[in-house]
């Protein structure tokens, strides 16, 4: 089987395994083709079978999705959670609501890192389920590019999918060295952070805040935060309401002075700053471009 028949069988695997079509559907990458899909599901429960690629998701919004292995392992994603799944071991799941989130289809034989990918999520039992900012936000502009369908991007997108990959091969790494957990206490304690934060983006976000939320020291807060999500607690604060902004300049007909106070900005110049600063373009900008 090729890799396009084996991509084109993984995704129609998952359309079956969720009962419903993706909202969007991309098969990208000119070194590596993969694929890439986005699904708005209702309330539904299943299985997750012994797909033929290495599948990544990332939840944008909605609902807990609450897994359970054969092994009798639990585990609950939520807003920005990252879930890497089992290449060789069938996991029960269930949404518990409507749930907005994204698919990465990577087929073995597309690149001896795929491979090596492959074999490394055999080893897990359970879907690993991860706070990681860095994968978050790279899956999300992969969608923003494969949306506006700009064939110029390919190298572009090339780059994005080698990044998610090596990272990927080092969240992996760490589990199989046992040096993270996806049930690890600390997981659940900044998981409930990440969702606080999600839910009161047009709030004061503070580290004593957030820390007492925990009920946990300042510092203890930091360190673990840091450790978990790889970012600051302030860099996550501002990286999620510019996410947030990103999508309300494309899907809302919010002004930017909305969009700013909305999600806890000063003022709409703090917001122009950030955006700026993060993705070399102004609100006013990137709306245009995107439209």
């Amino acid at each position: 089987m090729t890799t396009i028949e084996t991509l084109e069988l993984t995704k129609q695997t998952i359309r079956q395994m969720l009962a419903t079509k993706p909202v969007a559907s991309f098969t990208l990458g000119k070194k590596v083709r993969f694929g890439l899909e986005r699904f708005v599901c209702k309330e539904v429960k299943g299985v997750v079978p012994r797909f033929g690629a290495l599948v990544i998701g990332v939840q944008f919004s909605g609902a807990h999705i609450k897994t359970f292995s054969s092994l009798g392992i639990e585990d609950k994603s939520s807003t920005s959670m990252v879930s890497i799944f089992p290449t060789d071991t069938e996991i029960s799941f269930s949404m518990l609501g409507d749930v907005d989130f994204a698919l990465i289809e990577i087929v073995p034989g597309s690149s001896e890192l795929a491979n090596k990918l492959y074999q490394m999520a055999k080893s897990l039992v359970a879907v690993m389920m991860v706070g990681d900012a860095l994968l978050d936000t790279l899956i999300r502009q992969l969608l923003l590019i494969a949306e506006n369908q700009n064939k110029q991007d390919e190298e572009y997108i090339d780059a994005l999918l080698h990044t998610i990959m090596l990272h990927t091969e080092r969240l992996l790494q760490k589990q199989k060295n046992n040096r993270f957990t996806s049930n690890s206490l600390q997981l659940n304690r900044i998981r409930t952070c990440v969702e606080y934060i999600h839910q009161h983006l047009q709030e004061p976000l503070s580290v004593q805040l957030l820390a007492q939320h925990l009920d946990v020291s300042e510092s203890y807060f930091r360190k673990i935060f840091s450790d978990v999500m790889g970012k600051t607690v302030h860099q996550f604060i501002l990286q999620t309401r510019l996410n947030r902004a990103r999508e309300l300049l494309i899907h809302s007909a919010l002004t930017i002075s909305q969009i700013a106070g909305n999600l806890g900005f000063s003022s709409q110049s703090h917001l122009t700053t950030q955006f700026a600063k993060a993705y070399e373009v102004t609100p006013a900008q990137y709306r245009k471009k995107i439209r």
